[in-house]
């Protein structure tokens, strides 16, 4: 059985500044993937193109 670990809401329209994209991701989503695969105080280098 597959069970939801993170419940977030998909992308508020402030998130999709270039337009819809069939892959976009909320925020959030990179924001806790980063804090859990990074230690605490390591420099994370974000490009946001």
């Amino acid at each position: 059985m597959r069970q939801t670990v993170w419940t977030m809401p998909a992308p508020g329209k402030a998130e999709k500044v270039f337009g819809k994209h069939p892959t976009q991701r909320p925020v959030a989503l990179g924001e806790r993937c980063l804090l859990a695969s990074t230690p605490v105080g390591d420099m994370v280098l974000l490009d946001r193109i």
